[in-house]
């Protein structure tokens, strides 16, 4: 059985036809980490929002690493839910990409997980964007899209083995 990335699922990952590792999956996932995954639009300007910062584009350019975000603008203890969802989204997101570079890198990856660590990370994220998407502020949600395109085109057939799993 060939998966949509062109590998061999009986060869636990590896290539089907020549044996070359297909890293076509990891460079997916990767670019996924390079988009905005959340624009926002509000009057005098717009930000975007990746998984490791803040990008204001109104009325100056500030860039704040999610990292300060947290631990030096926002005492995270006082915020809402919505915006503690940026970090959990990105937590999962690095793993996922961990569990794909794994199964590029040394051929050991559980498929399951990784898919199910792109779905929490597209659902936390979506969380974060419809908690901005108020009283001015338009949010286009990116990221949670292609985290969604990317967990289905390379791991529909995990997906519906973690709610269907085989029994011997």
């Amino acid at each position: 059985m060939t998966a949509r990335d062109g590998r061999s699922r009986s060869t636990g990952g590896r290539a089907a036809s020549d044996g070359r590792p297909l890293p076509r999956r990891l460079g997916w996932v990767l670019i996924v980490g390079l988009l905005p995954w959340t624009v926002t639009l509000y009057p005098g300007g717009s930000g975007f929002v990746f998984p490791w910062g803040l990008l204001s584009t109104g009325p100056a350019i500030q860039f704040v690493p999610i990292m300060d975000y947290f631990f030096v603008h926002a005492h995270a203890r006082g915020l809402p839910s919505y915006l503690l969802s940026w970090g959990v989204g990105t937590l999962a997101y690095a793993a996922a990409a961990a569990s794909a570079a794994g199964a590029t890198v040394v051929d050991r990856e559980d498929r399951r997980v990784t898919a199910a660590l792109l779905l929490v990370a597209a659902i936390a994220h979506l969380q974060f964007t419809l908690g901005t998407d108020h009283s001015g502020i338009t949010s286009i949600p990116v990221g949670p899209v292609v985290l969604f395109a990317v967990a289905w085109w390379f791991h529909a057939d995990d997906l519906v083995r973690l709610v269907r799993p085989h029994r011997s």
